[in-house]
């Protein structure tokens, strides 16, 4: 039969389903617990104090122990523990037994399942150490999230500079705005990123044009929340030598998707080959070329940024992307890598702008001979065995590239597929 004790801690659990309707009892008995863990043994008057400090509502302890206060409900957990074998009398205090020793970093049932207590409450206690180290961890992984959401907010990062001579500064750094030309990495990869830093440092130097991060944004703001020194660099030159290092640096690093790529290159490099070129849309008029027609346009633009990113993005991918620069939440889910091939960069973008895309109308639509279908059929078996992996040993630019093209010829086939299943329709009904 459960002690007198017992049964008023079960009261406390049953009011606010384990929580105690404000008396928290997990944290109770590990707050007890790791007192005796951390001191060796204490008296109860030593446990009244950080008991107080995870109690969230004091009335309960007064309705409950009207008389004796913290004391009874410090008292109450103590017996509990002792029932259980889990601490011992010694010195005119208490310490934890062997038993409890040798449960140290499993659970540990301190309340068994009743009527009122319906899970029963089990405590998981660990020595101090892995404790702070825990902490440590718990406490960086959150300020390299946060640092990860304010790389894309107008911020400054405080780091710790290393002087050439040795010695060190604090300063203050912007990112430029050439510096995120390249996509943001994911958060998995930033907190993979600042485990390495951890680990070792950040070994590259920063890049910084005119005072501000050029390159190494992510190692500024890992930098940052870790509080790890950095180098720095100045870059000299002008903005277009700027971009090209940037680019430089880190298509070396980062995997790109063949959609990223091309969003940089139509970001960074066709507005200014098109203002060289004058060309663009007709003054006055924000249209889209008409889909799937023979609309003629001059392509030297194109060309030419698609020769100056170095083969960033070729210039037939930049044709077939060419919707998405007037499609904003379409280029936000390409940086984001929800969208990595241009194919499906055009159809989202021009969906988004309430165009038709070829070959997404709703039916599958018939081949017009055998042959074709055949064709389209083997190129589709060719992506899956692509996707397998089936094609041998090649790196993954030249991956994306292949599957990408594919792509192309596939929604190709099937615009022309379209083209004449309408113009079939349309003989039919003349």
């Amino acid at each position: 039969m459960p002690s007198t004790s017992t049964k008023r801690l079960q009261r406390l659990a049953g009011d606010g389903k384990n929580s105690g309707g404000g008396l928290p009892l997990p944290p109770l008995f590990h707050t007890i617990a790791t007192e005796l863990l951390d001191k060796g043994e204490a008296t109860i008057e030593d446990l009244i104090r950080p008991v107080e400090q995870i109690i969230t509502k004091p009335e309960r302890v007064a309705v409950l122990y009207p008389d004796t206060g913290y004391t009874g409900l410090v008292t109450d957990g103590i017996e509990q523990l002792a029932a259980l074998k889990y601490v011992e009398a010694v010195n005119g205090g208490w310490a934890l037994t062997e038993k409890f020793h040798s449960s140290i970093g499993k659970p540990i049932p301190v309340i068994r399942k009743s009527k009122t207590v319906s899970k029963g409450i089990k405590i998981v206690v660990r020595p101090k150490a892995e404790r702070e180290r825990v902490n440590q961890a718990a406490t960086e992984d959150h300020e390299l999230r946060s640092m990860y959401s304010d790389l894309q907010n107008e911020r400054q990062f405080e780091v710790r500079v290393l002087g050439p001579q040795g010695g060190e500064k604090i300063r203050r750094l912007r990112l430029h705005p050439l510096a995120r030309a390249i996509p943001q990495m994911s958060v998995q990869e930033f907190l993979d990123l600042g485990q390495t830093v951890k680990e070792k440092g950040v070994r590259v130097p920063i890049v910084l044009y005119n005072g501000q991060v050029l390159d190494g944004r992510h190692r500024v703001a890992i930098a940052a929340a870790l509080r790890v020194p950095v180098r720095v660099e100045e870059f000299t030159g002008d903005d277009t030598d700027a971009l090209d290092e940037v680019m430089f640096l880190n298509l070396h690093r980062r995997h790109l998707s063949i959609a990223q790529r091309a969003l940089i290159v139509g970001e960074r490099y066709l507005p200014q080959a098109k203002a060289e070129v004058k060309v663009g849309r007709p003054e006055g008029t924000n249209k889209l070329p008409p889909t799937g027609g023979n609309f003629q346009r001059d392509d030297n633009a194109i060309q030419i940024a698609a020769k100056r990113s170095n083969g960033l993005a070729s210039a037939r991918t930049l044709q077939r992307m060419e919707p998405v620069w007037e499609a904003p939440k379409t280029r936000e889910r390409i940086r984001s890598g929800e969208i990595t091939n241009a194919t499906d960069a055009r159809r989202a973008a021009l969906k988004e702008l309430g165009k038709d895309a070829p070959g997404d109308v709703p039916g599958t639509p018939k081949p017009f001979n055998t042959d074709i279908g055949q064709s389209l059929g083997s190129i589709r078996r060719a992506v899956e065995s692509l996707q397998k992996g089936h094609i041998g040993e090649i790196n993954d630019v030249l991956h994306e590239e292949i599957k990408e093209r594919l792509a192309e010829i596939i929604a190709t086939v099937e615009e022309a597929i379209q083209l004449v299943d309408r113009y079939s329709s349309d003989a039919r009904n003349d």
